[in-house]
């Protein structure tokens, strides 16, 4: 609804418009969720929370097989009992290695630190076990923070000044076993290389490459290695693991081994690691299989040996997780953000609900996926905070929207109130607002019954006489009026000094014939009403007994409102409004009280008796003779319908044609 004159005025927003608001206002909110969610995640509580994300989706992908490629023979808490001391003696893990090397294990990797000597017995033995097996790493620590490095002992290792790494004598060479370790305290990657200067290769790489005879090929942001691609997880060239398990490999206890319990083909052609979980190493670490428990109800902490075979297990079966990178997170997130605002901007709260549960869901189903069977990490919770935090930000927008929405609309209420209400019945006024989509404030043609009264020789009869006494009077007169047109339906337009002009039929409409009929039975009414104000006339009131004299005419007319930007009237212009003025001054010729047009007789002939014919009579301002009618108002006139029972319906030429202006667009209160 569009008000001439009226600040809103102008063509309403096309489909076009309106869809590419919509789509600004998506694109705004869905940028400000994702900045949101961007700045969340540098904060250290949803890094963990993130990483806690991350050990989720790793505990509930299939678990993989122990890898048949590599053997842990664990100095476990049973061969610490056999043994009954700690450190365990170098001569007893010197005779394992032996066994081990003897059944034809292709690589021996010590997961001992050797850097400290013990009893010579057992320092020589261990010497001659590393120098017979000729396969054997040791293990080696790189220096960090001021820390030094920790290298094995020069009996064990003498290390080849041409090529840092490899031994001269004993053993065939030493990696480190250093484990980044993230915030939390949890191990989730290994390196390839020490971050010392001297930039070796670490534990798990150098027995990968020692079992397949193949180096690995470093890139910038991955490496090659055994035909397979390892990305990088950081700038540090560390590698996520893909192959957690409970068991990542096989584990021999070494009590089995020394007792010879074990068979060679349970070695032969593989990587044996070494290592020891038993209490009192205190080499077990928080991994994300601390999320799962074990079969007496504890959380899984793997020892250090543990997860150096899990990592080899990932190089050699190409299983290291791609962390999907951050640009095209940013942009996933930001796209499954735009859906998300999408969903809450055009459902409703229940359908939206659901849909932001279903997407979430998906969102981590897709993370899921990806990672167990594409090796992918998708940080999930990012997107998934960013959905979040646009549902207050598109139910904000959304209760902001419809306030300001809801302002205009009571705004155009007033104004629509303020055209009607102090003319019409307080129900029509209310009629027309619930029907507003079907009134054209703007202007159209339309056809009206038009009424038009006027006191007979008014100025004369009030020629001297007390302004007072004359303004009561003609309030009360207006007044009594009034309350018959408003009963009547009727649109009290103008107050013309001491005239009225009654619109039937707009804005809103109950059909030609009623509208007419409408008119004709307030002209009658106003007369008797006349008749009864003014025999109830004081007989010492200064005032004559007043005549008035009817004009009504049906034709087409435009109505609308008229006026300038800050004050607006609803009136209606045309020839037929001027016809029914010029019918109401024919009154005097006429010695009539009321006087129709034969437009508004042939509508309303079988509902009124006692109609007179009052024959073609010229008329100022129209070149043609019209045929003009008269109704006695005090004979028995009662109409034969109840029109008063009817329901107001659309206006206009077209029954079907409900309004010609442009559709409204906004929503209502």
């Amino acid at each position: 609804m569009k008000l001439l004159g009226s600040p809103v005025n102008g063509p309403t927003s096309s489909p076009m418009q309106f869809a590419y608001k919509n789509l600004l206002v998506m694109l705004a909110i869905a940028t400000a969720a994702t900045i949101g969610a961007g700045l969340m995640s540098r904060t250290v509580a949803f890094h963990d929370l993130q990483l806690w994300a991350y050990d989720f989706v790793v505990t509930h992908s299939p678990e993989p097989r122990a890898s048949d490629k590599v053997v842990v023979v664990d100095f476990d808490d049973a061969t610490l009992a056999r043994e009954r001391q700690f450190p365990i003696p170098r001569d007893v893990v010197a005779s394992a290695i032996s066994r081990v090397a003897e059944a034809g294990a292709k690589v021996i990797g010590l997961d001992f630190l050797l850097t400290e000597a013990r009893s010579e017995p057992q320092d020589a033995a261990m010497e001659k076990a590393l120098a017979q097996a000729g396969n054997v790493v040791l293990a080696s620590q790189a220096g960090s923070g001021g820390i030094p490095p920790l290298l094995p002992l020069r009996r064990f290792c003498l290390p080849d000044p041409a090529n840092f790494g490899d031994c001269t004598q004993a053993a065939f060479g030493f990696a480190v076993v250093n484990l980044p370790i993230d915030n939390d305290g949890f191990i989730r990657r290994f390196m390839l290389f020490s971050l010392d200067e001297h930039r070796s290769e670490a534990f798990p790489l150098r027995l990968a490459e020692l079992f397949t005879g193949k180096p690995l090929t470093a890139g910038k942001r991955d490496a090659s290695f055994h035909g397979h691609s390892v990305p990088y997880a950081g700038e540090d060239a560390t590698v996520l693991i893909g192959s957690w398990a409970r068991n990542p490999a096989h584990t021999v206890s070494a009590v089995d081994v020394l007792d010879g319990k074990t068979r060679a083909s349970d070695f032969r052609g593989k990587i044996v690691l070494f290592g020891q979980s038993n209490d009192a190493a205190r080499d077990r670490e928080f991994t994300p299989m601390f999320r799962l428990s074990g079969p007496d109800g504890a959380r899984l902490r793997p020892s250090g040996t543990q997860i150096h075979a899990a990592a080899v297990a990932t190089l050699l079966d190409g299983t290291a997780i791609r962390p999907v990178p951050k640009p095209l997170v940013l942009l996933l997130t930001f796209v499954l953000t735009c859906g998300s605002v999408l969903i809450w901007l055009r459902s409703n709260l229940r359908y939206s609900a659901m849909g932001a549960v279903v997407l979430l869901a998906c969102v981590y189903a897709a993370s899921q996926l990806l990672f167990a069977f594409g090796h992918m990490w998708l940080p999930y919770l990012t997107a998934e905070a960013s959905m979040v935090l646009a549902i207050p930000l598109s139910l904000g927008y959304q209760f902001v929207n419809e306030r300001l929405h809801r302002s205009e609309a009571v705004a155009d209420r007033l104004q629509m109130m303020n055209l009607f209400s102090r003319y019409m019945a307080p129900e029509v006024a209310n009629e027309i607002w619930r029907q507003r989509d079907n009134v054209v404030l703007a202007g159209e043609d339309r056809v009206a019954t038009v009424l038009f009264s006027d006191i007979r020789s008014f100025t004369e009869m009030t020629a001297g006489k007390p302004s007072q006494v004359v303004l009561a009077w003609l309030n009360q007169y207006f007044t009594a009026m009034e309350e018959i047109i408003t009963s009547e339906r009727g649109f009290l337009n103008k107050f013309i000094g001491d005239g009225l002009m009654v619109l039937f039929g707009v804005p809103l409409s109950e059909g030609h014939e009623e509208d007419a009929a409408h008119a004709v039975r307030t002209a009658i009414r106003m007369i008797q009403k006349l008749d009864e104000v003014n025999a109830a006339r004081p007989l010492d009131s200064p005032l004559p007994a007043f005549r008035i004299g009817i004009g009504i005419h049906t034709g087409t007319l435009t109505a609308g409102s008229i006026g300038s930007r800050n004050r607006l009237e609803y009136s209606a212009i045309g020839d037929s409004v001027n016809l029914a003025s010029r019918c109401e001054g024919l009154n005097k010729d006429f010695k009539t009280e009321i006087i129709l047009t034969e437009a508004t007789y042939k509508l309303v002939a079988d509902r009124f008796s006692c109609f007179r014919d009052l024959g073609p009579a010229r008329v100022r301002g129209f070149r043609e003779e019209i045929r003009l009618y008269t109704v006695d108002p005090r004979s028995d006139n009662t109409d034969v319908a109840d029109a008063r029972s009817q329901t107001l319906r659309p206006s206009g030429l077209d029954a079907n044609r409900i309004r010609s202006g442009p559709a409204r667009t906004g929503s209502r209160p």
